[in-house]
């Protein structure tokens, strides 16, 4: 494998500092979007934004410890609309991120795409994009240029 700087393997424990700004046309204005961030049993979410299909949730940075650089990030999109109780929340949309050991990305627009596992006729109408901003650092250390 790979050796680092820092004496250990390129795939070691690091922190995923990641930031969701915005998405972009997704299914209708109606929703009051936001996006939970998935990697392994962690979650961070945004704040919903009402009425809207291109929210813009600002530049929250979330900070995610990670037990290997090298993991599988999910960011799904969901309506946040208060619903009546025994109502499903509306899915409007996923994306995943593979992480691949210490890495920066200034900034990039992914498409959203349907729900892995679920039977792809309920979900025929996902549509949009979501803007995403990441570093992976080692832990104890930061990635030189």
């Amino acid at each position: 494998s790979t050796q680092s700087t820092w004496g250990e393997t390129e795939y070691g424990p690091g922190i995923l500092t990641i930031q969701v700004p915005a998405a972009e046309n997704l299914r209708t204005e109606d929703n009051h979007p936001f996006a939970v961030i998935t990697v392994g049993d962690q979650q961070r979410r945004t704040r919903a934004v009402p009425h809207t299909s291109n929210p813009e949730w600002g530049g929250v940075t979330h900070s995610i410890p990670l037990r290997c650089t090298k993991e599988l990030v999910r960011i799904q999109i969901w309506d946040g609309q208060t619903l009546p109780a025994g109502i499903t929340r509306e899915f409007l949309g996923e994306c995943f991120l593979q992480l691949e050991g210490p890495q920066q990305l200034n900034g990039t627009w992914i498409y959203l795409g349907p729900r892995k596992g679920y039977p792809k006729d309920h979900q025929l109408y996902i549509t949009g994009a979501v803007h995403i901003i990441y570093s992976v650092n080692p832990e104890g250390g930061q990635k030189s240029d």
